[in-house]
C-alpha cells in the first residue's frame, strides 16, 4: 500500500498545469496564473530545507524532494506568491494523453486554501518522547516497577507447574475409568525461550535492562510480603510473568511514557493542500473538498461528518500519516499513530473540540483484529482523549467499533452516532 501511495503521489507532482481554488461563504474563486519566471531565488541549501519543509507541512507530495532545482524552484515560486502556473517554463503545451478507457493519462493539480472561516486552530497536539539514547536504563527501571504493580505477585513467586491429567482404565471392575490431576513442571529453558519476545517489542528499551528491572521490583515485592524466594525463583517468575502478562507490560510502558511524554503544538496546519483539480465541494472540509486518496470506509466517513445538520461537527480535516502538524501518539512499542481524521466538536470538553477517528476497512476480520490495531485501541491521546474507532457495512454504513478486553477483538456497536463524539 505505502508503494502504492508513492508512486500515486508522485505522479500527482508531477504536472503541466497548477491552479489555485478558493473556498469561502461565496463561490469558488479560480485563478489561472503563469509562474514566475527567472533565476534561482535559493540557494541550493535553502532550497532543500524550504522543500523539506513544505513536505512536512503537507503543502507538497514527499516526490518533490526528488525532482530536478529548476522543478524545485518554480514550485517554491508558486507556494510563496500565492498562485500557480506553468511548470515546465517554455516548453510546448501538449494535448492531454488519454487512455483507452476514455479517462486523462494525468490529473492536474490544484492548491485548496484552508477554510480559515470554520474556525481551525493553527496548530494540533502531538505527544513526543526523548531520543532513544536519553531513555536508557532509568526508563526500563520505571517499566520495572509499573510493571510489577500490575501484575498478581504470588503467581510468580510460587513454584509453577503446568496442569495435566492422567486417565487410568481399571479392567477388572467393569473397565470404569479413573482420573488424577498433576502439577507437571516447566521447564526453565522452555519458559526462557518463550519470554525473549516478550522483552524486545520495544526499540528504546535494551531487554537486558528490562529483565533486571523487573527483577529488582519482583524481590522488593516479595521482601515486604515476606515471602521466601531464591534468584532461580526470581529469575522464573520474571520470564513466566512477561510471557503471560503481555497487556500489563504495554501498560506499564505507556505509564512510564507519560512521565516522560510531553505534549507539543505540531506544525501549523498546512494553508495550502496540494490535491487533484476538480474535487467534490465539501462544506465542513478544513480545505474545502473531499480529498483524494481516501478508501471507501474513509469517503464514507468524510460524507457523514460533512452532511451533519444538528451543529455538532464544527469542520473535519482528513489527517496525513508522518507529517509534523497531525495529531501524534507514541505507542507502548515506541511507534506512532496518527489517526485518520481530526473534527471539530460543538460542546467538545477537550481542547479546541477536537475528536480523533481512526477509520478501519475491514470490519469483522482480518487486519482489523490485527495485533497492532489492539495496541491503538488500548491508547488515548493525552489532550485529546480516546480515539474513535469505525467502519463501514453494507451499502457504505458508518459503524462504531468499540474494543472488548474480555474477547480482545473490535465488535460492531451500530450506526455511528455523531452525538458520541461530544461526550465520550
Amino acid at each position: 500500500m505505502a508503494e502504492l501511495k508513492a508512486v500515486r503521489e508522485s505522479i500527482d507532482t508531477i504536472t503541466d498545469h497548477l491552479n489555485v481554488v478558493q473556498f469561502g461563504s461565496g463561490a469558488p474563486v479560480l485563478q489561472d496564473i503563469q509562474a514566475i519566471r527567472g533565476e534561482g531565488l535559493y540557494s541550493s541549501e535553502e532550497r532543500t530545507q524550504r522543500i523539506d519543509q513544505l513536505v512536512e507541512q503537507g503543502v507538497l507530495f514527499p516526490s518533490a524532494r526528488n525532482e530536478p532545482p529548476e522543478f524545485q524552484e518554480r514550485l517554491l515560486k508558486a507556494v510563496d506568491a500565492g498562485v500557480a502556473g506553468d511548470l515546465f517554463g517554455d516548453l510546448p503545451i501538449q494535448q492531454q494523453q488519454v487512455k483507452s478507457g476514455g479517462s486523462p493519462a494525468r490529473s492536474r493539480a490544484t492548491l485548496y486554501r484552508l477554510r480559515i472561516d470554520l474556525g481551525l486552530p493553527e496548530t494540533m497536539k502531538r505527544e513526543e518522547l526523548p531520543a532513544i539514547q536519553a531513555a536508557g536504563a532509568d526508563f526500563a527501571e520505571i517499566v520495572g516497577r509499573e510493571f510489577v504493580k500490575r501484575i498478581p505477585i504470588a503467581d510468580y513467586l510460587l513454584e509453577r507447574g503446568k496442569a495435566g491429567e492422567l486417565r487410568l482404565r481399571e479392567l477388572f471392575q467393569n473397565r470404569s475409568e479413573l482420573s488424577e490431576r498433576l502439577n507437571v513442571p516447566i521447564s526453565a529453558a522452555r519458559v526462557d525461550d518463550l519470554a525473549q519476545a516478550a522483552f524486545q517489542f520495544n526499540d528504546q528499551i535494551d531487554p537486558r535492562d528490562l529483565k533486571r528491572s523487573i527483577l529488582r521490583a519482583l524481590e522488593r515485592a516479595a521482601d515486604e510480603r515476606a515471602v521466601p524466594t531464591d534468584e532461580r525463583m526470581l529469575r522464573r517468575g520474571v520470564a513466566l510473568a512477561a510471557l503471560e502478562q503481555q497487556q500489563a507490560m504495554r501498560d506499564a510502558v505507556r505509564a512510564a511514557q507519560r512521565l516522560r511524554m510531553t505534549v507539543e503544538d505540531g506544525d501549523r496546519i498546512p494553508l495550502n493542500l496540494v490535491d487533484v483539480e476538480g474535487l467534490q465541494r465539501a462544506e465542513k472540509a478544513a480545505h474545502g473538498i473531499f480529498p483524494s486518496g481516501m478508501n471507501r470506509p474513509e469517503s464514507a466517513f468524510a460524507r457523514l461528518l460533512d452532511k451533519d445538520s444538528s451543529g455538532t461537527i464544527l469542520w473535519w480535516l482528513r489527517c496525513t500519516e508522518n507529517t509534523k502538524w497531525a495529531p501524534k501518539l507514541v505507542l507502548p512499542d515506541g511507534s506512532n499513530f496518527f489517526p485518520d481524521f481530526a473534527v471539530g466538536v460543538a460542546r467538545r470538553s477537550k481542547p479546541d473540540g477536537i475528536a480523533l477517528i481512526e477509520v478501519k476497512d475491514d470490519g469483522e476480520t482480518g487486519r482489523l483484529q490485527s495485533d497492532r490495531n489492539t495496541i491503538k485501541a488500548r491508547v488515548d491521546h493525552s489532550t485529546y482523549g480516546k480515539v474513535f474507532w469505525g467502519t463501514v457495512h453494507g451499502e457504505d454504513l458508518p459503524v462504531r467499533l468499540l474494543f472488548d478486553d474480555r474477547v480482545n477483538r473490535f465488535v460492531s456497536t451500530g450506526a455511528f452516532d455523531l452525538a458520541s463524539l461530544v461526550y465520550d
